[in-house]
């Protein structure tokens, strides 16, 4: 008995499936994806078009180009080689160039560069590296390049201080102004410390000189806080260390000493309530009625404070969080008028937060809050926080208002409310969404979620919002069928669907200079991906909106070219008028392409053939090839463009006939297209042109199907595959198959 089961399949959205899927009919994937589905590009209703060609746009001199847009509007290249920067117009000029000892990567290293645009400022992080500044000024129209620095005023540096080091030992100045020496109660100075600023009780000293590892010389940027002597009735409650304050008086101390353990004394401590010993004090005229209130208790004054000439030893003293000694941060961000950074390999869990519109104002001391808000405390002061647990903060990405912190070991949303919870010291709380780690390629935000390639790299997922009040997000899995696709990720961009094509796509490098490719799906919410090829190696992608920039490695130089829908060939150049970036005298059009063999092609559709060229780049025609037409192109031919449809099998469900237990045959199998220009089905070559019309003719675009047998049955038939080998337009519509069993 033999049964016939035809197929039919329209919809190819979720691209090139993993293999191992297959009998599954009962799932999209094999429903709407191809066991092989190879350069090719997913339209929005579903259909298949081989994926755009690229248009060669300048040399970078390196493997990254990034482009940016500047506060004013304006677009820039960014090329990152080997200790150098490179800053180029969108049409290729060189605008300016730094090379640098500061710029600490390689061109094997650079992926691990991590930049974000603030306003008119590139601020670039790398491992181990002191973040550095691209400056962008339009009037008159410069870049400059510098080191990042914190501004200061008044002899004040604001930059974070946090105690990273000798917990519980005091700090003790010799004197209040002027050069000074310092004396730690543990070990602490080493000659790596000159140049660096500590925060004593609020206020900045600059280490001069290290005598050894308990004493240092330094200068008083201002002025340290007095210390005072204040006559109590007991002094039982104070211990050194402790927090004490007097309301009436308005006098807060760091108690250092007592002048007997118990009863009647006096309390020796350092002001944090203002700077300079008061010598008049209210209520000190006969009637004492303050009380000094400790964690321990409570004591009566019996008599008014005095200065206390010796300074005395403090606890409250911290460091520089960031510095050439301390680390600098690997990661940066810019959201709602604050730069940010984090992974800092000091304090992995930490996240620091610039003042408002102020990209070098970092000030974050606890104890200078108390008398100046804008160390700490004001609304529009920097933030300073910590993620519990420990995690490495590889990220912070804004989404819907919010932000969320990548980790190696979760991801965690930072909840912000214009009105009712802006961003603020304080207000910064972090929520865990999801347990899965996050890797050193940072995420992309896009209209509807955050996209985000997993620690392993082994497969990409998204943060969406679920529009639950108590679980606002989730993260979830875009990549579960592809996970082949993926063989370690490098970078990853996203399009915008305003272009010149509708649809929305994630493009992710791989680290053989391979991509996978995925289409966003709203309406089903998945992405399916497939896998994009080049004759030579993509090292890097970028977009600007629907702008999509690719770096190649040709084998004669980094070429940066952009993607073109209306192109069918790779590192195109008109043969007659080159972009004035892309020519080198003395040398062919192709000088980044020798010895190679090149396609010719005229009025963008219209394939002449291909032709090598010489070792300078040069192109071998044909003595009747006509070089004049102002519309001859030269490009590299795409790898092909393969299709291959899953075995559709009978249903699972009804009478026993042992439908999928039997050899089976592919009756037919059967291609609906349009606007061909020529393709291959199976052993079947479809021309561009019929027998008789003129090649070199523009092409008819043709709309049929097409229909092939294939002999021989097995467990698993042979599907044949359609194939787009030759450059020029191509749309796959339908693939039916008809199987007996």
């Amino acid at each position: 008995m033999t049964n016939k089961l035809y197929s039919a399949q329209t919809d190819f959205s979720y691209g090139q499936v993993n293999a191992n899927i297959k009998r599954r009919d009962d799932t999209e994937p094999v429903r709407m994806g191809g066991r092989v589905a190879r350069n090719w590009r997913v339209l929005a209703t579903g259909q298949l078009v081989p994926r755009p060609g690229r248009r060669a746009l300048f040399s970078p001199g390196g493997p990254r180009t990034e482009r940016v847009r500047m506060g004013d509007g304006s677009l820039w290249e960014i090329a990152f080689s080997a200790g150098r920067v490179q800053i180029f117009t969108t049409d290729g000029v060189l605008a300016a160039s730094n090379t640098s000892a500061n710029y600490q990567w390689a061109n094997d290293t650079l992926r691990n560069i991590v930049f974000s645009v603030a306003q008119n400022e590139v601020i670039i992080c790398f491992p181990g590296m002191r973040p550095q500044v691209l400056r962008w000024t339009p009037v008159p129209a410069s870049w400059t390049f510098e080191p990042f620095s914190f501004n200061s005023s008044a002899n004040q540096i604001y930059e974070p201080f946090f105690r990273l080091s000798v917990l519980g030992a005091t700090m003790q100045p010799s004197d209040l102004t002027g050069s000074i020496t310092l004396t730690c109660s543990q070990d602490y100075f080493v000659s790596s410390m000159v140049g660096r600023v500590l925060s004593y009780v609020g206020q900045q000293v600059t280490i001069t000189a290290v005598t050894d590892a308990r004493h240092a010389t330094a200068e008083v940027s201002y002025r340290l806080p007095q210390t005072i002597s204040i006559p109590v009735d007991e002094c039982a409650v104070f211990q050194a260390g402790q927090i004490a304050r007097a309301a009436g008086e308005n006098i807060t101390i760091e108690v250092a000493s007592t002048s007997a353990a118990t009863g009647a004394g006096n309390v020796i401590g350092t002001l944090l309530s203002t700077i300079s010993f008061m010598t008049a004090w209210d209520g000190m005229d006969g009637a004492i009625r303050d009380t000094m209130t400790t964690p321990l208790g409570t004591a009566r004054f019996t008599g008014a404070p005095s200065l206390y000439g010796t300074p005395a030893a403090s606890l409250q003293w911290q460091e520089e969080f960031m510095s050439d000694l301390q680390g600098w941060p690997a990661s940066c961000f810019y959201d709602r008028g604050r730069l940010g950074f984090c992974d800092f390999p000091q304090m992995t869990g930490a996240i620091v937060w610039s003042a408002l519109s102020g990209a070098r104002d970092f000030w974050v001391d606890t104890v200078a809050a108390a008398l100046q808000p804008e160390a700490g405390t004001a609304a529009d002061a920097a933030i300073f926080d910590i993620i519990p647990n420990s995690p490495v903060v590889k990220f912070v990405t804004p989404f819907h208002g919010d932000q969320f912190a990548f980790t190696d070991r979760g991801i965690y949303y930072i909840p912000i409310q214009a009105a009712s919870n802006p961003l603020k010291p304080g207000s910064v709380e972090f929520r865990q969404i999801a347990n899965d780690g996050c890797a050193d390629i940072p995420p992309i935000s896009t209209q509807d979620a955050i996209v985000f390639v997993n620690a392993g790299k082994t497969r990409c997922s998204a943060v969406r919002a679920t529009g639950s009040y108590t679980l606002p997000y989730d993260s979830s899995d875009i990549s579960d069928p592809h996970t082949d696709l993926f063989n370690e990720p490098i970078c990853m961009a996203i399009t915008t669907g305003d272009g010149q094509h509708q649809e929305r796509y994630v493009y992710v490098v791989n680290i053989d200079g391979s991509l996978a490719v995925g289409k966003f799906s709203p309406e089903r919410k998945f992405v399916g991906w497939m896998p994009w090829s080049s004759a030579y190696p993509t090292t890097w992608v970028t977009t600007d909106g629907a702008d999509v920039i690719y770096t190649t490695r040709y084998p004669g130089a980094w070429i940066a070219e952009q993607e073109d829908d209306a192109l069918f060939m790779d590192g195109v150049l008109s043969v007659n008028s080159p972009p004035a970036a892309m020519v080198v005298p003395g040398r062919g059009p192709l000088w980044f392409a020798p010895s190679i063999e090149a396609t010719l092609m005229l009025d963008d559709d219209i394939d002449l053939g291909d032709r090598p060229t010489d070792e300078n780049g040069n192109i071998d025609f044909n003595g009747d090839d006509d070089t004049s037409p102002d519309t001859l192109i030269v490009g590299i031919n795409i790898p092909e463009s393969r299709f291959k449809p899953f075995a559709r099998n009978a249903p699972m469900d009804g009478p026993a006939v042992s439908q999928r237990q039997r050899r089976r045959k592919l009756s037919r199998a059967v291609v609906h297209v349009i606007h061909s220009s020529g393709f291959r089905f199976g052993p079947k070559y479809i021309p561009s042109t019929n027998f008789g019309e003129d090649a070199l003719a523009k092409p008819v675009l043709r709309e049929s199907s097409y229909s092939i047998r294939v002999l021989g049955r097995g467990f698993e038939p042979i599907i044949p595959e359609v194939v787009k080998d030759r450059p020029g337009p191509f749309t796959l519509c339908e693939y039916g198959q008809e199987e007996s069993v």
